[in-house]
């Protein structure tokens, strides 16, 4: 069956859409008397269910099914996720040390802005509301969408650097938050690549998953300036290369070649 493939405009317009239709459905609750503050977890929900209508339209249009979406691989999903799943995790849970700190870093550069702090705060403070819209149904709408839907069809109209770098720059900017931007941004392409590597959607779910929870136990349970030591910053580090070391050799890629090629390509 032939499939209709999302262009980097119609990508853009397909968000633009759900973003109006979060806003707009805000609006309409403001007019019954029920207010969300910005980063209430409850209106959370608003916006899975505007990104859910999104994508039962986008694989209407595109004519895809559920297994062209998850799992286009050949392998088995099992096969699939046991091969990665330990480098997913030695590549994630050590981010939590070294990542925070690295994010942090660079929020010093970002203008201060008090509300969006305090959105991202009250976001993480919903408890069991947050646990399962953030760390669980979240991750596989939003990689539905991202992955699933446009990364696949950028990937058979672009070559797969700019496919991947196109879909985590609008995987960034529909979080519509300057401070969770640049992570939101290096996640998408992470999840990205392995995507493109896997052929399945359940690896970068995964990954999704990890992120949002490891995310919510730090602020919840640790805060957001809990101090991480010099020689855990760096182990922690080295764990995660490690772990992303092992997703290459799966894969057979040998990580020099492959940058003096993106590099040949984009200057010829």
């Amino acid at each position: 069956m032939n499939h209709k493939k999302l262009n980097i405009f119609e990508a853009i317009a397909a968000i633009v859409l759900v973003i109006a239709f979060q806003y707009l459905t805000v609006i309409t609750f403001h007019d019954f008397g029920i207010i969300f503050k910005p980063g209430d977890p409850k209106s959370s929900i608003i916006s899975l269910i505007g990104t859910g209508m999104l994508i039962s339209i986008l694989m209407h249009i595109t004519k895809a099914n559920y297994k062209d979406v998850f799992h286009p691989s050949d392998s088995s999903v099992t096969a699939t996720l046991s091969i990665l799943s330990i480098p997913i995790l030695l590549t994630m849970i050590p981010s939590m040390f070294w990542y925070h700190e690295l994010l942090y870093f660079f929020t010093k550069f970002l203008p201060e802005d008090a509300s969006a702090l305090s959105s991202l705060n009250r976001m993480m403070q919903g408890g069991p509301i947050t646990l399962i819209s953030i760390c669980i149904v979240a991750p596989f709408i939003e990689e539905i969408l991202f992955r699933g839907i446009i990364l696949k069809g950028f990937l058979q109209l672009y070559s797969p650097t700019k496919s991947i770098v196109f879909s985590a720059a609008l995987f960034s900017i529909y979080h519509l938050n300057f401070y969770q931007m640049p992570s939101a941004f290096i996640l998408g392409f992470f999840m990205g690549w392995t995507y493109y590597l896997s052929h399945s959607l359940w690896p970068s779910i995964l990954i999704h998953v990890i992120n949002n929870l490891l995310v919510f136990i730090v602020v919840v349970y640790f805060g957001e300036d809990a101090q991480v030591s010099i020689i855990e910053i760096v182990i922690s580090f080295l764990v995660s290369m490690l772990g992303l070391y092992i997703i290459t050799r799966i894969f057979n890629i040998r990580v020099i070649n492959e940058i003096k090629n993106i590099l040949k390509r984009n200057t010829t």
